[in-house]
């Protein structure tokens, strides 16, 4: 029975690997925990999204739950790494997250973080990733902290490969160091 369980949950996850069309496999396995039947459980796990060879994005949670019939993959203590094309990367981060493995949609909730390489730091409540236009948006409101500056706002859509950051409304903003947009002028 340990072995068939073994072998179910790498087959389930494999399922997640073919209908996600990345390159990489899950790591971290543990033996399936499923009341069901129809889910696998993993522990310390990382799913890579590859497109000709270049790193698209990345998920590491502490534990991940794919369900087949629901074509979902739920997380715990998420992260989510973007590489958008030619420039730095963002991380995201929460307490709960989802993969929708049939769109490759991600969501995340629970105090998201959202940290770029550039130095600004987003807080938020939710937000979803949708794979078909490579975007984060989120409804909620948003708090954005930079070198001088900070920002807030209700909702917000980032594009990740334009690097364009929009606020939806209430838009409300505080500089304190205007050397930097003098620099960012020039």
């Amino acid at each position: 029975m340990f072995f068939l369980r073994i072998f179910l949950l790498v087959s389930m996850l494999g399922v997640l690997a073919t209908a996600c069309g990345h390159d990489e496999s899950p790591t971290g396995l543990e033996v399936p925990d499923s009341e069901d039947g129809n889910s696998s459980r993993a522990q310390g796990f990382t799913f890579t999204r590859t497109q000709a060879g270049r790193v698209e994005w990345e998920i590491r949670a502490k534990e991940a739950v794919y369900t087949e019939d629901r074509k979902t993959a739920e997380f715990t203590e998420i992260e989510a790494f973007f590489y958008p094309e030619g420039a730095g990367s963002l991380r995201l981060a929460g307490t709960r997250g989802r993969l929708h493995t049939d769109t490759q949609d991600v969501e995340l909730d629970g105090g998201v973080r959202l940290i770029s390489s550039k130095g600004y730091t987003l807080t938020t409540d939710h937000v979803k990733y949708t794979q078909s236009d490579r975007t984060i948006r989120t409804d909620a409101q948003v708090f954005i902290r930079g070198e001088g500056m900070a920002m807030s706002s209700v909702g917000m859509t980032i594009a990740i490969e334009d690097e364009r950051l929009e606020f939806l409304s209430e838009v409300k903003s505080t500089l304190w160091n205007v050397d930097v947009l003098k620099q960012a002028a020039k």
